[in-house]
């Protein structure tokens, strides 16, 4: 306390950010695009042609050589389980754990945990248009969340969130599903973003705000002044 009011201290979760190392602002990151099951070791000469990346092996074999350049974010492409391996994980089926062929929980936490032990930022990119046909929120409520099909949106292969149509009274299942997903990644995770993929198709301004409010919301509350970045890839032509 100062002069009666609240003094806001240095971020710092629990020794996470070590004395003397801060977080880039939005400003400032200089953004490497990383697929983690690609951050694979040179094969052994009789090991498999392609070696699948792991949190580990990013922590240990590249990641001091990242921080030695200029790189201060790392983009994850999607960590979230997704039902294929070898793939830039685009088909996301559990929203709320990492791939298993990566890591399990306390290794993408202690990733991210040494991203910021080295000043780097974590953002996650999200797949939010659509799930994988295996994910587990077409089978016990498919009218909450899935939409049958809507002009305009592209649903590569797989099944569509429902965005436009309230699943219950006023309420939007699958917004609040996915906006909890953000919740729940900053606070047990500490990510410091969001990148989200295929926002065109999402095609609804509404969800996206309402998702960089709450993630946002979320991050500040527990760390105020962390910085935070919410950004979407459009892919369409359309300057607007």
């Amino acid at each position: 306390m100062a002069n009666g009011k609240r003094v806001s201290k240095p971020y710092c979760w629990n020794g996470e950010i070590p004395a003397g190392i801060s977080l880039p602002q939005n400003n400032q990151i200089a953004i490497y695009e990383m697929p983690i099951k690609w951050m694979s070791s040179d094969p052994s000469e009789n090991g498999p042609l392609v070696e699948l990346g792991t949190f580990d092996k990013v922590i240990f074999e590249h990641l001091n050589d990242l921080a030695s350049t200029d790189v201060n974010c790392i983009e994850l492409l999607p960590i979230e389980n997704s039902p294929q391996t070898l793939i830039w994980g685009y088909g996301t089926r559990f929203f709320f754990a990492p791939d298993y062929d990566v890591g399990n929980p306390v290794d993408a936490k202690f990733f991210i945990k040494s991203c910021h032990e080295r000043g780097i930022r974590v953002v996650l990119d999200v797949v939010m248009n659509m799930f994988a046909p295996k994910c587990p929120l077409a089978l016990p409520a498919p009218q909450w969340f899935y939409e049958a099909g809507s002009a305009g949106r592209q649903d590569w292969g797989q099944d569509l969130f429902l965005f436009n149509t309230p699943s219950c009274d006023n309420y939007f299942a699958a917004r609040e599903f996915l906006c909890e997903m953000a919740e729940f990644w900053v606070s047990d995770y500490h990510v410091d973003g969001f990148r989200v993929d295929d926002f065109a198709d999402i095609n609804n301004w509404d969800f996206v705000q309402e998702f960089h409010d709450r993630a946002t919301a979320q991050s500040q509350a527990l760390l105020p002044g962390k910085p935070f970045i919410v950004v979407a890839e459009d892919s369409t032509s359309s300057a607007g």
